[in-house]
């Protein structure tokens, strides 16, 4: 894990010893030694996964990586995850953020990407979810907002927050806010936006259905 908080480590320390596990703390050191041109956050688990390689190539006397695969692991995507593609001469960006924690990450990710500009953002939250951790977080890189919703069907039926409820709470943080209840239909306004950064972020389950309807969300990625 990352260095983290003395209370949090405090806590897998306590844990590890428990299940008789060994915890590992990446060391400052070995971090700055493994950057890349990642995102923040995708850059904080791509350093992740590379140490817990690193452990199991020494235990199990695995052959080393050569630097042209290693290169290649830093430029996987993960759907969904700061998931950029060029859309009609536009960049748009899709990022599953759905929480404090998650949008704060993205928009670091976003800022550092993407230095003082800003984003028309389709915006969706799974119903429940506590939108006044993730409306402020998202205003300071949003030039308009268009906010929709969604019903699915899967084991149990998933509902979106209702998008004039979300709107309505956004306009405390922003000024250009709408309001489209059908997805298919929000997207396409986005496409036509003023901005040339899109996002689209709040919700898997958006993206899963956008990525579903539109395949140049599922094969244009840069």
């Amino acid at each position: 894990m990352h260095r983290q908080a003395p209370d949090i480590v405090d806590v897998f320390e306590r844990r590890s010893a428990a299940v008789g596990a060994r915890l590992q703390i990446l060391s400052e050191q070995s971090v700055a030694e493994w950057q890349t041109d990642l995102p923040g956050f995708v850059l904080h688990n791509w350093q992740l996964a590379y140490a817990a390689f690193g452990f199991v190539q020494k235990r199990d006397d695995l052959p080393e990586i050569t630097e042209e695969k290693l290169q290649a692991t830093a430029h996987v995507q993960v759907p969904g995850r700061m998931d950029i593609h060029t859309v009609q001469g536009k960049t748009l960006i899709m990022d599953g953020a759905h929480n404090g924690q998650k949008m704060q990450a993205f928009v670091a990710g976003f800022k550092q990407k993407y230095p003082g500009q800003k984003a028309a953002v389709l915006l969706s939250l799974k119903a429940g979810k506590d939108h006044q951790e993730v409306l402020p977080l998202l205003a300071p890189i949003t030039s308009e907002l268009i906010v929709t919703g969604f019903d699915l069907k899967q084991d149990t039926v998933l509902h979106a927050t209702d998008p004039s409820e979300l709107a309505e709470e956004a306009r405390a943080f922003m000024s250009n806010v709408t309001t489209i209840d059908d997805y298919n239909e929000a997207y396409h306004t986005l496409l036509h936006a003023g901005s040339d950064i899109l996002v689209v972020t709040g919700s898997f389950y958006l993206i899963g259905e956008l990525r579903k309807h539109h395949e140049e969300l599922r094969h244009a990625r840069n």
